[in-house]
């Protein structure tokens, strides 16, 4: 589940990246998800920085969630 989580959430952070760069740079004009959805028209810059936040709490939960199932004895 860590592994799953982890892997979510460098996408998010590489798609609000994306965004970002669209919106600030004009780079990545084919790549990235913010620009073809309709529902983020006129708000992608906070689209952007949404999936970079999200994607930083869904890495961290995940951590969290390896932390605990390893138990006590294994934490380093």
């Amino acid at each position: 589940m860590k592994n799953v989580l982890g892997f979510l959430g460098a996408v998010l952070i590489l798609q609000g990246l994306g965004a970002l760069g669209q919106e600030l740079l004009g780079w990545f004009r084919l790549w990235g998800l913010v620009r073809r959805v309709g529902l983020f028209s006129g708000y992608e810059l906070y689209a952007g920085i949404g999936l970079v936040v999200l994607g930083a709490a869904v890495i961290g939960a995940g951590e969290s969630l390896g932390r605990r199932a390893a138990g006590p004895r294994e934490r380093a």
